[in-house]
């Protein structure tokens, strides 16, 4: 049985990019995954473009960092490279949700 070398410690926040308090910043500061799962409330918006949350994620968030978003798309002026998309088949969503994968540029 192949061993992982180093496991990082996962921690899971439910919260508020743009009102976050020091604690929560700081964890995402040092995170290199998140998960923006409410954003599938983005179907009025235009074209789907989060660009409040694109610049507020691009700008606490390490180079390297990969981020999924539900059903909207991050702007990629703020220095996202897009990574792919995944199609999930969800009844809330209906007919489906598509999860973007991007991450920060350097």
């Amino acid at each position: 049985v192949e061993q992982l070398a180093s496991v990082s410690p996962m921690c899971l926040a439910c919260g508020d990019i743009y009102n976050m308090d020091a604690t929560v910043s700081k964890m995402v500061q040092d995170s290199y995954l998140v998960v923006c799962f409410a954003s599938t409330w983005s179907r009025g918006i235009p074209g789907r473009k989060l660009h409040r949350l694109s610049e507020a994620l691009a700008s606490k968030l390490p180079e390297k960092a990969k981020v999924v978003i539900v059903d909207g798309v991050l702007n990629m002026a703020d220095d996202w490279n897009y990574q792919g998309e995944l199609r999930i088949q969800c009844p809330d969503t209906a007919p489906y949700s598509v999860a973007y994968l991007y991450e920060k540029m350097p």
